[in-house]
């Protein structure tokens, strides 16, 4: 989602198998622009958000889960 509404991805819905990842270049689609992005699934996610500057040095990194398996 964009200030401007909803901006859909190529690959929309994006599928992943469990126990694997993907990365999403966001730039490629959204450069230069706030957004949010909505995961779900059938069983336990785990989500990561990693950003990056090009400009300066640095990164910033955040870990989300929705459940622990027991």
């Amino acid at each position: 989602m964009t200030p401007s509404g909803p901006v859909p991805h190529l690959e929309n819905p994006i599928n992943i198998p469990g126990y694997s990842r993907k990365t999403i270049g966001v730039n490629d689609y959204l450069a230069d622009t706030d957004f949010s992005t909505s995961v779900t699934g059938e069983s336990a996610i785990v989500a990561e958000r990693a950003m990056y500057w090009a400009t300066a040095p640095g990164a910033r990194d955040t870990l989300n889960r929705d459940r622990l398996r027991p």
